[in-house]
């Protein structure tokens, strides 16, 4: 309910840099200080029991993805752009067919 907090030490830039690419960020510092103020439940993850899990189906987290996917084609209502942004992009197009 708090949201999430954006800001330069969040964000953590300059951990990123410092471990790069294919790096493990679970032993760092930062992770550390930030780990136990910062909550995510991921939608398609799940923190059930193996015995509860496999009642409930024993979807892996790609079966749920496939579905959670053809949910979003059949369902998804995209809202109309506004006017003014209708207009920049078909500049935009005629600029570049022109």
């Amino acid at each position: 309910m708090q949201g999430i907090e954006v800001n330069p030490d969040t964000l953590a830039v300059d951990v990123i840099r410092e471990i790069g690419p294919g790096g493990e960020y679970l032993t760092h510092e930062h992770t550390a200080k930030h780990f136990r103020s910062e909550q995510w439940d991921a939608e398609l993850g799940n923190r059930l029991t193996r015995d509860h899990w496999e009642e409930k189906g024993a979807m892996d987290i790609r079966a749920k993805a496939r579905d959670k996917f053809k949910k979003i084609l059949a369902t998804h209502q995209p809202k109309p752009l506004a006017p003014e942004v209708r207009k920049k992009l078909q500049h935009i197009v005629d600029q570049a067919e022109a």
